[in-house]
């Protein structure tokens, strides 16, 4: 079941809702999705999600941990 929210997290003070993804999973803040996803290299990657497009936001770390709180921190910084 992907594209549903699977759980809602509070992260300095912002609603995160956690969404499924085939790949990943994705991260919906203040009306903005974004993509968290694993590198081939194993590092986890944030992509803010435009229509079938994306934008690449950056490295959240070195391993792919899965942890939605820990990106939600990144995308929040």
């Amino acid at each position: 079941m992907t594209g549903e929210t699977y759980k809602v997290i509070t992260v300095n003070g912002k609603q995160v809702k956690c969404i499924d993804e085939i790949e990943g999973f994705s991260l919906e803040i203040a009306g903005l999705r974004y993509r968290v996803y694993a590198d081939p290299d194993g590092s986890t990657h944030v992509d803010l999600s435009m229509g079938e497009d994306g934008e690449y936001v950056g490295k959240v770390n070195d391993q792919w941990t899965g942890d939605e709180e820990e990106a939600a921190r990144f995308i929040l910084k």
